[in-house]
């Protein structure tokens, strides 16, 4: 079984690209010119959140994370 939710914490079954067959997942593809997936799989991490560093430059680069969501994430965890 194919795991859909990407390391960045995007759900690929939900991305136009999967939907038209034309991508089978993150995970699945081995995505190795994403900068979070490289990131992620050096550092041995199935998702972003586990690292102590989330949300980082790698994850505000990324334009279809909201800049919005990642700046809630970052303060909730500061407190």
């Amino acid at each position: 079984m194919v795991e859909l939710g990407a390391p960045c914490g995007l759900y690929c079954g939900s991305c136009k690209f999967y939907l038209a067959e034309k991508c089978k997942g993150c995970k699945a593809n081995r995505n190795v010119q994403c900068t979070i997936w490289q990131c992620a799989e050096k550092k041995g991490f199935k998702f972003c959140g586990e690292c102590g560093s989330f949300p980082c430059e790698n994850n505000y680069a990324t334009p279809a994370i909201a800049k919005e969501w990642l700046d809630e994430i970052k303060k909730a965890f500061s407190k």
